[in-house]
């Protein structure tokens, strides 16, 4: 019989979180509504920053002396809504905490929102590489000292070197990170476009195995979905005649 209605602005679009149980034990899969800001406390002092964080299922933090508050999930930055609300966020982090950043924290990769942000910031920019800063992330969570040999089996990440980094072997010390070992590197046929075509990144992998002749392994699934034209196409990129970067992920 009746609408209620209203055209009410949204201060602070919070999502619903996410959890499921594993084990018996509740995991937090997405930290939004009735979990952020979380505050986090650490065994050092820190200045006055602002993380930015990552392009994709994205959340910020900010830190001082000896805390780190994180926001709630902000989510995917492929749209101007979505990269309005990141610096929506940010403001209002840093605002509810009185702080006066003194430096930005973002991802070593150029082409993410985030570090568009942070480089738009005006403020000092220190960039991170994505897999260390998983497994730093880890280490703050469970309380863990350096030297550390973390593993990353992640989606993938820009390296210092300009491959996209993703199965890493990395020793993490008091100074920094060192690349111990990885998986072995296959190349990406297209480029972003293997990420949404996994088959790419399948023929990628077997190509390093098989070379040129890939192709003669109809009986492989990634092979055989292939017609005519785009098995050309693929073995070209592949040859390095396109985008075809080499990878360690995917």
């Amino acid at each position: 019989d009746l609408f209620l209605v209203h055209d009410r602005p949204i201060a602070r679009p919070v999502d619903d979180s996410v959890v499921r149980v594993m084990d018996g034990e509740p995991v937090v899969l997405r930290a939004a509504r009735g979990y952020a800001p979380l505050s986090l406390s650490v065994e050092m002092e820190l200045p006055a920053l602002v993380a930015v964080g990552g392009h994709l299922k994205n959340s910020v933090a900010v830190a001082r002396g000896g805390e780190i508050v994180l926001s709630q999930h902000v989510g995917d930055l492929d749209s101007a809504r979505s990269r309005q609300v990141h610096r929506r966020t940010i403001e209002a982090l840093t605002a509810l905490y009185d702080l006066r950043p003194v430096e930005v924290v973002c991802d070593l990769h150029p082409d993410y929102a985030s570090t568009q942000a942070a480089e738009a910031s005006g403020l000092p920019r220190h960039a991170v590489q994505h897999h260390q800063a998983h497994l730093l992330a880890v280490m703050a969570e469970h309380r863990l000292r350096p030297p550390i040999l973390g593993v990353a089996w992640d989606g993938t990440g820009y390296g210092p070197d300009e491959t996209v980094w993703g199965g890493e072997f990395l020793r993490l010390t008091d100074r920094g990170y060192e690349r111990t070992a990885h998986l072995r590197t296959f190349s990406l046929p297209g480029g972003e476009a293997a990420v949404r075509e996994p088959r790419r990144a399948a023929l990628g992998m077997l190509y390093e195995v098989y070379g040129d002749g890939l192709w003669e392994h109809d009986d492989l699934a990634p092979v055989g979905a292939c017609s005519a034209e785009e098995r050309r196409i693929f073995s070209a990129l592949l040859r390095g005649a396109g985008p075809a970067f080499p990878a360690t992920s995917r």
